[in-house]
């Protein structure tokens, strides 16, 4: 309870309110372990899904294709803007990627103590904004990049690329796509390859 406590939403409530409010609103806590699968992408969206410890992996996929979303770290509320929306499905798949838990909460009760507390009601709507603020630079960056653009971009924020399946996975491309990319760059020395994987190559920066 007091990991849920810590969530930014919260920050204007007193404990012995939120306590009270938790008593009384029907709600569950789930555990899941490490690499379990928290909710599958398409599921009924029916409650309030909250985040309270643990670290996940967001991922959107099609058939045998999955494209890594967001590594989200407790506390934080899952897929916020659609509890409300009339599409109530989860956009995405959640996979525990340590030791996690989840409070699952009755979204009537949860809008009904928002309305009671403006303060939550307004930290929840900024949720829905960053959220959306979020999505739609992914979208932005997969719909206008080069592959070449996109590899290099990664190469610099991440430092190396140590797997080039789990890199194709977080960039949206099959593997063999990207894995042609980067031979490409190291044949133009852009990028070189190295016993920890591919790097950005020292004459190229």
């Amino acid at each position: 309870m007091h990991h849920l406590f810590q969530l930014p939403l919260f920050a204007h409530v007193s404990f012995e309110e939120f306590t009270q409010w938790l008593a009384h609103a029907p709600c569950r806590k789930e555990c899941f372990g490490r690499g379990e699968q928290i909710v599958q992408q398409g599921d009924p969206c029916r409650s309030v899904y909250i985040l309270s410890r643990g670290n996940i992996i967001t991922a959107m996929g099609e058939g045998e294709r999955d494209l890594t979303i967001d590594h989200l770290e407790a506390p934080e509320i899952l897929a916020s803007a659609f509890i409300y929306g009339e599409t109530n499905r989860f956009p995405v798949t959640v996979v525990a990627e340590s030791d996690c838990e989840v409070w699952v909460i009755n979204k009537d009760a949860f809008f009904d103590f928002m309305v009671a507390h403006p303060d939550m009601m307004r930290h929840f709507m900024a949720d829905i904004s960053n959220r959306c603020a979020f999505l739609s630079n992914k979208v932005r960056t997969f719909a206008l990049k080069t592959l070449r653009a996109r590899t290099l971009e990664y190469l610099v924020k991440k430092g190396r690329i140590d797997s080039v399946q789990s890199a194709a996975q977080a960039m949206g491309v099959q593997r063999p796509s990207l894995s042609r990319m980067l031979s490409d760059l190291a044949a133009e020395g852009v990028v070189e390859r190295t016993t920890e994987g591919y790097e950005i190559a020292h004459r190229a920066k």
